[in-house]
């Protein structure tokens, strides 16, 4: 009833721990009336499609100053979202923030073709096809405003909408693909302790939350993405049909999370810290030997916090 990384995050080896509720699910937000006047028919399907259908849509003034982002990208913020979002964009390229081997073991994953690419995608977005600005509002917000043409985030932002902009016309879409398809998943779990005083009662409790009435409840009412994929979610989409983007049932679509380590909030600050400079240098538009260098840096730092705690490998 539930995907591989949900199964996973509920797991610790063979052993399963707890049952998987809810997830936080990553996907591609865009204004459909943008998206009619720009005359681009649907959502792109490729990340090369996703620049592309950006430039189509963004708007600048006189001045040559973004005034509405095709396309608004993660440039600055909390240091684990910054990451995050870029380990989004970078994943279907065939990368991630850490590869991990046989034996359990990480290391960074982002210095190779498809970080490279990535950054590469930021630092154009920003310095050579003007799809984005650092001067612009970002995120849900810009979206909200008719600021932005498109972006990637949570399912919750579909309940923002209905109370902040509830005449914004939008659908949602799958995170475009390149070698491979998919989004990211952090998943929330129920689990009963050992130290529980009614653990019957508690495990009972667990199976009433995950009925399917109730996790058509919890999509509709609260907008996090359950993630039982036995339980029919029409009724729900049928009045919101943005709730779709985040629902993907193609088995080729892949349902990732990151890795649960110890060390991993601050190997993502760290790294978010070193993208969020690089966004802002403008002497990396066109540098691919710049843009290798800050991502072999950082990746180095990143395998030195792994073999400080012992858990780095090839």
């Amino acid at each position: 009833s539930f995907n591989a990384s949900a199964q996973e995050a509920a797991s610790v080896g063979t052993d399963v721990y707890g049952v998987p509720w809810f997830a936080g699910v990553g996907a591609l937000y865009y204004n459909t009336e943008m998206f009619k006047e720009a005359g681009v028919s649907g959502p792109p399907q490729t990340m090369d499609e996703l620049m592309a259908v950006a430039k189509k849509l963004a708007k600048v003034d006189a001045q040559g100053r973004v005034v509405r982002s095709g396309v608004s990208l993660r440039l600055f913020g909390a240091g684990s979202g910054v990451a995050e979002k870029f380990a989004i964009l970078m994943w279907p390229r065939g990368g991630e923030l850490l590869t991990r081997n046989a034996q359990g073991k990480y290391k960074a994953g982002y210095d190779n073709d498809a970080g490279r690419a990535t950054l590469k995608m930021h630092i154009d977005a920003v310095f050579v096809n003007k799809v984005d600005s650092l001067d612009i509002k970002h995120d849900a917000e810009s979206f909200e405003l008719g600021q932005t043409a498109m972006f990637e985030r949570e399912s919750w932002v579909i309940g923002d909408i209905q109370k902040n902009a509830p005449t914004l016309k939008y659908q949602t879409a799958a995170i475009p693909r390149d070698q491979r398809w998919g989004t990211i998943v952090g998943s929330v779990s129920l689990y009963t302790s050992r130290s529980a005083k009614n653990p019957d009662v508690a495990w009972d409790f667990v199976k009433f939350l995950t009925q399917p009435q109730f996790e058509r409840q919890l999509l509709q009412e609260v907008g996090w993405i359950p993630l039982r994929q036995d339980v029919n979610f029409d009724p729900v989409i049928a009045k919101f049909p943005q709730y779709k983007g985040f629902l993907i049932r193609d088995p080729k679509y892949v349902y990732w999370s990151m890795p649960n380590i110890k060390d991993f909030d601050e190997i993502e600050t760290k790294l978010a810290a070193r993208l969020v400079a690089a966004y802002r240098d403008a002497t990396l538009a066109g540098n691919a030997a710049g843009i290798a260098n800050v991502l072999h840096t950082a990746a180095g730092e990143t395998n030195t916090i792994l073999k400080r705690d012992g858990l780095y490998g090839e």
